[in-house]
């Protein structure tokens, strides 16, 4: 059986000033994190953690801060109340979040609120497996503005060229026809 990876990076360090305490608190989950003079640098040996546990009091306090934008945050908050007050960690499966991905959402909404001080993020990805399978390498590209998210994966690159190219075969067919 073949076991398959994803790695991932965000390619900024993102200053500290830039990232809400809430913000905080769920990347430091969902990414392995390394401070550094410039800010925070994010990256996941093996992809973007999906279900995390938090600690109760600690998400209350980030969640009652005024002035705490997030797009997640409803989402975060009805999680919440949905776990037993007497429980002292509350478990998070992200994946059910709006889109999916909340990983891109809270970088997006730094992105957002950043006006220029970090025009876009980059997020590497890279995929590999323990066996050599035709499905178990290669990777995407994420570009992460305050308007869009743009996706780009290795397969994506390879079948553009195979349009192109088979664009290219039938036109030079047509061409030798005439």
């Amino acid at each position: 059986m073949a076991d398959y990876y994803t790695q991932i990076v965000v390619q900024q360090t993102i200053p500290e000033k830039l990232i809400s305490p809430f913000e905080r608190l769920l990347l430091g989950k969902i990414f392995e994190t390394e401070s550094c003079e410039d800010g925070i640098y994010y990256f996941a040996s093996n992809g973007a953690s999906c279900d995390i546990t938090l600690n109760r009091m600690e998400l209350k306090q980030t969640l009652e801060r005024p002035g705490e934008r997030s797009r997640l945050r409803p989402f975060i908050a009805a999680r919440l109340k949905d776990t037993a007050p007497d429980n002292e960690f509350v478990d998070l499966d992200l994946s059910t979040a709006p889109s999916g991905e909340a990983h891109i959402i809270l970088l997006q909404d730094i992105v957002r609120r950043a006006k220029g001080d970090l025009p876009y993020l980059t997020i590497a990805c890279a995929f590999t497996c323990n066996k050599m399978r035709p499905d178990g390498f290669g990777g995407m590209g994420i570009i992460i503005t305050p308007a869009r998210v743009l996706y780009r994966s290795t397969f994506d690159f390879f079948e553009s060229f195979e349009r192109r190219y088979e664009c290219n075969i039938r036109a030079k067919e047509r061409d030798r026809k005439r």
